[in-house]
């Protein structure tokens, strides 16, 4: 019987050997889901960025196009000078 208890107590010893490793590589990751959860947030606020630069460009251009398409302002016309004549 000591031999199948030693047997037992190795075998238990080698499952919690397995659950530490397991414990471990599930903190790892965790904390790389962490990380990317990061970066997913930094990559969002870039690009709400990105688009906020994007439409300010696009009324810009707007804006300079409709002022380039504007008919230029008429000239006032000189009238001649009404003096009388003597």
């Amino acid at each position: 019987m000591p031999l199948d208890l030693d047997a037992v107590r190795q075998s238990v010893d080698q499952i919690a050997a397995g659950q530490a490793q397991m414990t471990r590589s599930v903190e790892r990751i965790a904390a790389g889901q962490e990380q990317m959860a990061r970066t997913v947030g930094q990559l969002t606020a870039g690009q709400e960025q990105l688009t906020r630069e994007i439409t300010k460009l696009q009324a810009i251009e707007q804006y300079m196009l409709y002022k380039s398409s504007e008919p230029p302002a008429p000239k006032p016309v000189p009238r001649p000078s009404q003096r009388t004549a003597r």
